[in-house]
């Protein structure tokens, strides 16, 4: 049984582990970090890679976003080549989603920048707090982001050395 006070500094570390998160995730730091995706996009892939396929209403309630805001990410994650749809084999008037092969690789690669993210602002980062330090000392084990390059769309951009579809070293 969990104790109060141990709720509570579980708490405290969620806490500690969301900013963290968010700080990583900021759209700032991908002028920092490249081969990060935008946030949506991102978040859109990340739950996609959660499941074999969902339908986007299901994706539209785990998101916390309305099925019509979904829906433009979905059609722009499309023209990306990152998601694809099917018939729901249970109910022929839906679509399932999924991750594409490229989906699949750009996500990795958005993680990669993200982990190296991380790693770049917990040793040049803002100053550690009291409540955050234990964050601050884990250590993570990541690839760091490549340079440039850009895809046709230039809201599908990934910077790195690599597309996502090249192998990585």
């Amino acid at each position: 049984m969990i104790t109060h006070d141990s709720a509570e500094a579980i708490l405290d570390n969620l806490r500690a582990l969301v900013r963290r998160h968010r700080e990583v995730s900021s759209t700032g730091s991908r002028q920092l970090s490249p081969g990060m995706l935008p946030d949506p996009l991102g978040a859109l892939l990340s739950q996609l890679s959660a499941a074999d396929s969902t339908r986007s209403t299901d994706l539209a309630e785990k998101l916390r976003v309305t099925v019509s805001t979904l829906s433009r990410q979905i059609t722009h994650a499309e023209s990306c080549g990152y998601i694809q749809r099917r018939p729901d084999p249970d109910d022929g008037r839906a679509s399932l989603l999924s991750l594409t092969p490229l989906g699949v690789q750009t996500l990795v690669f958005h993680r990669r920048a993200q982990a190296q993210r991380l790693i770049d602002i917990s040793t040049d980062g803002p100053k550690r707090t009291p409540s955050t330090s234990h964050v601050h000392s884990i250590d993570y084990d990541a690839r760091p982001a490549q340079s440039p390059t850009r895809r046709t769309d230039r809201r599908c951009t990934i910077r790195s050395n690599h597309s996502p579809m090249q192998g990585h070293s």
